[in-house]
């Protein structure tokens, strides 16, 4: 996994959701990696103030949260099952 390999090297890195990336490019119509990097690049630039830098922290969390969505899913998942459907 990317983020195992960057906690242990103990890289700096910082990860942004997609969404907010997308967000504040507005709408383009060109779409390529190359134009995607310049992008991804412009908007560290520009939001350098809102990086929270990645640690062995964060990755520790992200492997407990997966299970909790995931109970959370199926707990849901199981409720529908049980619930007779009115037809």
């Amino acid at each position: 996994m990317l983020l195992n390999m960057v906690v242990t090297q103990q890289w700096r890195a910082w990860l942004a959701h997609p969404n907010d990336i997308l967000q504040s490019m507005g709408i383009k119509r060109v779409k390529n990696d190359k134009v995607d990097a310049l992008r991804i690049a412009q908007y560290a630039r520009t939001f350098h103030e809102k990086a929270r830098l990645f640690t062995a922290q964060n990755l520790k969390l992200d492997r407990l949260k997966h299970p909790i969505t995931r109970r959370k899913h199926l707990v849901r998942s199981r409720a529908r099952h049980r619930t007779p459907s009115r037809t």
